[in-house]
């Protein structure tokens, strides 16, 4: 009769076992080591399209430059109001004076008069590195790691 108790209590109790917490733990960790790349990636992209909005405002910014120069040697960001200023502050100082989150540095190249690179290097953001970058040319050609 002992016995009989005993196995009425074990079916009253309530709960889960075991093995089924751990088939749990293990689907959730599945579900997890898939999205987080996802996740990732598309963080990634999202930051690329910001360093492309950047890119072409100050590619538009450094036309002005040209019309009014005739060159874009010595185009910089500059102080406002200098002779070698594009008349565009540099986003990263930007986000920076703002109290946002610079994810980007930017820099522009001169090669010659009519010839420039404006480069968006990442910051140690995660999930940016320090070598991820992307670079637009006076032609609107668009380069870069982070694509």
């Amino acid at each position: 009769m002992g016995s009989i108790r005993e196995t009425m209590k074990m079916k009253n109790k309530k709960g889960f076992t075991l093995v089924e917490v751990l088939v749990v733990i293990v689907i959730v960790g599945v579900l997890a080591g898939i999205a987080m790349p996802v996740y990732t990636s598309q963080v990634k992209r999202s930051y690329r399209v910001e360093a492309l909005s950047q890119l072409t405002a100050i590619r538009s910014a450094m036309a002005d430059f040209f019309t009014m120069n005739n060159k874009y040697t010595g185009a910089d960001f500059g102080t406002p109001l200098s002779a070698t200023a594009i008349g565009y502050e540099n986003p990263a100082t930007q986000a920076t004076n703002t109290g946002q989150t610079a994810h980007f540095t930017y820099g522009i190249s001169v090669g010659s008069a009519t010839t420039y690179t404006i480069t968006a290097t990442g910051v140690a953001v995660s999930p940016l590195a320090t070598t991820d970058t992307v670079i637009i040319k006076e032609t609107g050609a668009i380069t870069g790691t982070l694509t």
